[in-house]
């Protein structure tokens, strides 16, 4: 019983920090700069690219947290609720650059919960 609470509670951490720190980053940077974010009502691809970088690094933190929280486990659990929120998030569902963010963003987090895992275990 208190594995399933610290795995559920380290899911929910690593969840809870790589939505809000990635939401809290967003926020910053369109504040700092809103005319490197978009044109005529579109993301610029270099704002794109730049979102990817810091959605995989808060992934890689959030990852990071479960794994160090609840185990293997909880950061594999917390990394397939992230790709599945990526993939039918709304604003990532818009057909900027082609649809291709819907294809960017999992992969991204794959890549940092993997990342996380490998660093804490060292498959």
């Amino acid at each position: 019983m208190v594995l399933i609470v610290l795995a559920v509670l380290g899911m929910a951490a690593g969840y809870v920090l790589t939505v809000f720190s990635y939401y809290f980053i967003t926020l910053a940077v369109t504040s700092l700069a809103p005319h490197a974010v978009s044109s005529n009502g579109r993301f610029l691809s270099s704002y794109l690219l730049i979102s990817y970088a810091l959605w995989t690094l808060c992934v890689f933190a959030g990852g990071l947290t479960a794994t160090w929280l609840s185990g293997e486990r909880g950061a594999i659990v917390m990394g397939v609720l992230l790709v599945l929120v990526t993939w039918i998030h709304p604003i990532e569902a818009m057909k900027q650059l082609f649809g291709l963010s819907r294809v960017v963003m999992p992969i991204c987090t794959i890549l940092g919960v993997g990342t996380a895992i490998y660093l804490k275990f060292g498959f």
